[in-house]
């Protein structure tokens, strides 16, 4: 049997964390790790729990979700972490921004 892939969710909007949960329930090869509201939760639950992959929202309450995949890089204990950036905002430039910060991806919410 495959390993699962460790996914932690970061956004600040409850709803948007329940969804992402309960769209990836009974998914075989996902294995639900934890999740965040804020930037310095979620640089917390990236050393806790080790994810491989998180879904970071971009706009935060604390620090941005750019600002956390840079965070998590620049960090030899979280650099092997995955990031893929959630927005609802559909801007080139955030996204080659999250890119250059070393994001895998950039996923529009809707």
């Amino acid at each position: 049997m495959k390993d699962k892939i460790r996914l932690a969710i970061v956004d600040d909007h409850e709803i948007v964390r329940l969804g992402i949960n309960r769209g990836l329930e009974g998914e075989e090869g996902i294995s639900m790790v934890g999740e965040a509201e804020n930037g310095e939760e979620a640089l917390l639950l990236a050393r806790r729990e080790n994810p491989q992959v998180f879904l970071v929202d971009v706009k935060l309450p604390d620090i941005s979700g750019i600002e956390v995949v840079q965070k998590l890089k620049e960090d030899p204990a979280t650099a092997a972490i995955q990031a893929i950036i959630l927005t609802v905002y559909d801007d080139l430039e955030i996204a080659a921004e999250a890119l250059r910060v070393g994001a895998i991806g950039y996923i529009l919410k809707d």
